[in-house]
């Protein structure tokens, strides 16, 4: 764990804070910036030891590192590499949500498709009682006519008998 750290605060060299903070070294100077960057290892070395501390007093070594070693492993197996961010936010957040977004538009273009069925066989539903209604309709008005006739019928024989 020493070692890891010391690399560490080695990637961490003054002239890569000072390039990172460019504007901040002109107008403040070497000497401000030292003292800045001095500071700054101070407290990432101290935060990093209570951190290793904290995790060594809870016993979470023993537990974490087999699983590290598994996904080492795991990691070695797998022919493509892991996947890592780009540093663009917006181009990670659109490789990740553009295979959801298409599987959603393919999940709703079928769903428009199995209503536009349903509304079709609706619609043709629809148009064949409309149809029977006309022939009940039609039937109807012929029973009417041939029930008057017999009406009349019966009227014309009544009118003559008496």
């Amino acid at each position: 764990m020493e070692t890891t750290r010391e690399r560490l605060l080695e990637t961490a060299s003054f002239e890569r804070f000072s390039e990172c903070y460019k504007p901040v070294y002109k107008i403040m100077g070497e000497r401000f910036m030292r003292g800045l960057y001095q500071q700054l290892i101070t407290e990432l070395q101290r935060s990093i030891q209570a951190e290793v501390s904290q995790i060594s007093e809870h016993g979470q070594f023993e537990r974490a590192l087999p699983k590290l070693d598994k996904l080492e492993q795991e990691s070695e197996a797998r022919s493509e590499p892991a996947w890592r961010p780009t540093g663009s936010p917006e181009v990670d957040i659109k490789r990740h949500l553009v295979p959801y977004l298409l599987k959603h538009r393919e999940y709703v273009r079928l769903k428009l498709e199995r209503a536009k069925d349903e509304n079709a066989a609706l619609a043709q539903s629809v148009t064949q009682g409309r149809d029977r209604v006309k022939a009940l309709a039609g039937l109807r008005d012929e029973h009417a006519k041939q029930w008057q006739k017999c009406t009349d019928l019966c009227r014309q024989f009544q009118l003559d008998e008496q």
